[in-house]
């Protein structure tokens, strides 16, 4: 019980310090939807992506944050959650771009497949990696954001196909998937 107060307290402390920060330095809290699509070439069915973010701009380079990702593809589909870190390495006028590192967890949704009659264990996996991506701002608190491409770790148990590199667990993933395109609203 101990352990769970502490831990509670100190991510409280982080996230107030970082706000702190943030108000001082740049915008502040921001929170972010990105759509995308993805294909199964195997399957011949597509699925789309639904990337919701929250985080926090701490200054003009730096933002920080957690992510969901759902897929729309039934059972076939996972769920990820994760946190990021953005460094903006380029930025002029409204356009800005940006590499962000990440680490998720994706979990397929349904409870096991069935193959032949029996089931098969899970396929959940996890990544960490870093993509990358751009923003131009339409007005001081509203940003078009697209991101694309990336190069990390990457369990999947699954078969790779498409544009991919990599026949171990370290990849360069170009597939549909990776492109992203959203709205970021910071207060």
């Amino acid at each position: 019980m101990k352990t769970k107060t502490l831990t509670v307290i100190a991510l409280l402390s982080v996230f107030c310090i970082t706000s702190v920060v943030a108000q001082t330095k740049e915008r502040g809290l921001f929170v972010e939807m990105n759509a995308g699509f993805g294909n199964v070439e195997r399957h011949r069915s597509g699925y789309g992506l639904f990337v919701p973010r929250i985080g926090y701009q701490l200054g003009e380079k730096w933002a920080v944050g957690v992510k969901a990702r759902f897929e729309t593809s039934g059972s076939k589909g996972y769920t990820a959650a994760g946190a990021y870190v953005q460094y903006a390495f380029w930025k002029k006028g409204k356009l800005k771009l940006f590499t962000e590192g990440e680490l998720s967890y994706n979990v397929k949704r349904a409870e096991c497949d069935f193959v032949l009659g029996r089931p098969t264990p899970r396929k959940n996996y996890a990544e960490a990696g870093f993509t990358f991506g751009g923003s131009y701002a339409l007005c001081r608190n509203l940003n078009v954001m697209a991101r694309y491409l990336y190069i990390g770790y990457n369990d999947y148990p699954g078969v790779r196909e498409g544009a991919y590199i990599g026949n171990g667990r370290g990849i360069v993933d170009a597939n549909w998937h990776r492109l992203q395109v959203g709205l970021q609203c910071i207060f």
